[in-house]
C-alpha cells in the first residue's frame, strides 16, 4: 500500500520563475479576499460572527523566521465556489518577500448532485494557467444512485495526461450495497494493471460489510491475501474485527480489534489482539482509549501497548485536547516517550481559536523544546470568511451542528450531528485538503445521532481539512484537526 499511497500523494509546489509586475499582488490584500483584510488584520464582525452564514473564503500561512525574531508570510489559498456552494477553485499564491505571486490553482468541477467529477492541478506560468509535467488530476464517476463507480488518478507527464491509479466499483443490482473494489495501478509506465481488489459477500441490512475479502494480482489470477469479519452493534458502529489469512481451505486468525462505545454511541476504546501461533491463543497488543467532555467534544486519546514481560499496559503517546467556552476545539497536546523513559513528554501541539459559531480563525502549530523546556512556533495559519446569502437550494448552517471525533487510528471519523437541524437519515459530503482538492467524497444512511466516515486508504495525516455535509438543502462546512 506504500506504493499506492505514493501515487496518490498530491505534490503542491510552487514556481521560482520571475512573474511579471501585473500579475503579482501587492501584500495588503490577496487576490479574493474582502477589502478589510490586511496582513495584520482580520474582520471578525460584530462579536466574531458575520451577520449571516458563512463560508471559508481563503487562508494565510506563515513561518517562524530564526533570522527576524518574528512570524513571516509564506503562502495563502483562496476559494472560490458555485451558487451550490460547491468548492470550485482554490488559488494558491507565494511570497516572496515582497509581493504574492501566482503559483498553482486547483480547479473542481461537480454533477447535479453536487459530487465532484473532476480536480485537476494548474500551473501559472507568467502569462496563463497551464497543465505541465508534474500536475495531476482525479476523475469520478457515479451511478445513477449516486454511488461511485470509478475514481481515476492522472499524471501530468511531457505531452499529455497518463492515469497512474484507477479503482472501479461494483454495487449489488438488489441491495445497492458495495460488492467489490478493484485498484488497477501503473506500476512500470506501461499503463494501468490489476492491483488488487476487495470483495464484500455479506453485508448487514445497514449495509455494512460483514465479510470482506482481499486479494492480490499475481502471476496474472487473483490471490486471496486476507479476510475481514466485522460486528456491529444496534446502533450500527463496528464492535468487532476479525482478520485472517489463507491456509489451504482453511483460515487463519492474525489479529482481532474490539471496540468499545459509551454515551451517545461514542467511541470509548478500541483494542488490538495478535493470534500466538505457539500457544494457540490471543495475546494483547496495544489499545486505544477515548475520552469526551460534557458535550461530546473528544478530551484524550491515550494508546499504549502491552509490555509482556511487566504484563502491564505502557503508554505509546497520548493527545490532550481542550475547548473553549462555547465548546470549539482552543489545543490539541501530543506527548511521546523520550530517551527510553516510560514517561510521556510533550511533543508538539496546535493552539486554535474560533468564533461563537464554531468557525476556525486561527491555527498555530507549536514544537516542544526540551533543552528550554519551552514552546516554539513552526507555522501559524489564519482563515477568512465572508457572508452567505442563503437561497432557496441551499441553507448554510453553523457548523456547531456537527462535532466530530477524530478517531483516524481506527480508520474512521465519527460524525455526531443535531437531529433538528439534519432530520433525515441520508447524508452527503466530502473531505478537502487545504489546497481545495476534493481526497474524499462519501454517501451514508444513519438513523441514529451519528456515524462513521471511512478513512481507510486515505493516509491523511496530521492536520486541518475541510469537511462539508449536505442534508436536502441544509449544509455545514467545518474545518477539522486531524490529531492523531
Amino acid at each position: 500500500m506504500k506504493l499506492i499511497s505514493a501515487l496518490c500523494t498530491s505534490f503542491l509546489y510552487f514556481s521560482t520563475s520571475v512573474l511579471f509586475a501585473q500579475d503579482q499582488l501587492a501584500p495588503e490584500r490577496p487576490v479574493g479576499l474582502p477589502p478589510e483584510i490586511t496582513n495584520e488584520a482580520r474582520y471578525d464582525g460584530p462579536a466574531d460572527n458575520l451577520p449571516d452564514s458563512y463560508r471559508c473564503v481563503a487562508t494565510t500561512l506563515k513561518r517562524w523566521d530564526y533570522e527576524s525574531g518574528d512570524w513571516g508570510l509564506q503562502d495563502s489559498t483562496v476559494y472560490a465556489y458555485d451558487e451550490n456552494n460547491n468548492l470550485t477553485e482554490a488559488l494558491a499564491l507565494a511570497w516572496n518577500g515582497i509581493l504574492w505571486s501566482k503559483s498553482l490553482r486547483i480547479t473542481n468541477t461537480y454533477n447535479a448532485r453536487n459530487q465532484p467529477t473532476s480536480s485537476t492541478d494548474e500551473s501559472w506560468d507568467g502569462t496563463n494557467w497551464i497543465t505541465q509535467y508534474g500536475n495531476r488530476q482525479t476523475l469520478w464517476e457515479y451511478d445513477e444512485d449516486g454511488n461511485v463507480t470509478q475514481v481515476i488518478s492522472r499524471f501530468r507527464g511531457d505531452e499529455a495526461w497518463g492515469e497512474s491509479l484507477k479503482s472501479i466499483y461494483v454495487y449489488d443490482p438488489v441491495s445497492s450495497n458495495l460488492s467489490s473494489r478493484a485498484i488497477l495501478a501503473n506500476l512500470e509506465g506501461s499503463g494501468l494493471e490489476n492491483y488488487e481488489q476487495e470483495l464484500y459477500p455479506s453485508c448487514n441490512d445497514r449495509g455494512n460489510p460483514l465479510i470482506t475479502i482481499l486479494q492480490s494480482w499475481e502471476n496474472e489470477q487473483w490471490v486471496t491475501v486476507r479476510r475481514e469479519s466485522q460486528e456491529y452493534n444496534e446502533d450500527g458502529n463496528c464492535t468487532l474485527l476479525l482478520v485472517q489469512t489463507p491456509d489451504g481451505e482453511n483460515w487463519t486468525d492474525k489479529y482481532r480489534n474490539a471496540y468499545t462505545y459509551g454515551p451517545s454511541t461514542l467511541l470509548s476504546g478500541s483494542a488490538r489482539e495478535n493470534w500466538d501461533k505457539n500457544t494457540r491463543s490471543w495475546a494483547l497488543n496495544y489499545k486505544t482509549d477515548y475520552q469526551y467532555n460534557t458535550k461530546g467534544g473528544l478530551t484524550s486519546i491515550d494508546l499504549s501497548y502491552w509490555d509482556k514481560k511487566k504484563a502491564s499496559w505502557v503508554g505509546a503517546n497520548r493527545q490532550v485536547l481542550e475547548y473553549d467556552e462555547h465548546f470549539n476545539l482552543a489545543s490539541s497536546l501530543s506527548q511521546f516517550p523520550q530517551n527510553g523513559q516510560l514517561a510521556l513528554v510533550n511533543n508538539h501541539r496546535s493552539v486554535f481559536t474560533s468564533d461563537t459559531l464554531g468557525n476556525l480563525k486561527t491555527e498555530e502549530y507549536q514544537r516542544w523544546l526540551s533543552n528550554k523546556s519551552e514552546w516554539e512556533g513552526d507555522y501559524q495559519r489564519t482563515f477568512y470568511y465572508e457572508a452567505f446569502e442563503n437561497t432557496e437550494a441551499i441553507q448554510l448552517v453553523p457548523p456547531s451542528a456537527v462535532s466530530v471525533t477524530q478517531s483516524s487510528a481506527d480508520d474512521f471519523l465519527q460524525a455526531s450531528v443535531d437531529r433538528a437541524v439534519f432530520p433525515e437519515t441520508a447524508f452527503q459530503g466530502c473531505i478537502f485538503s487545504l489546497t481545495g482538492k476534493p481526497l474524499h467524497p462519501f454517501k451514508i444512511a444513519s438513523a441514529g445521532r451519528s456515524f462513521n466516515i471511512s478513512l481507510k486508504n486515505l493516509n491523511l495525516s496530521y492536520g486541518t481539512y475541510l469537511l462539508q455535509i449536505r442534508q436536502g438543502k441544509r449544509m455545514v462546512m467545518k474545518m477539522i484537526a486531524i490529531v492523531n
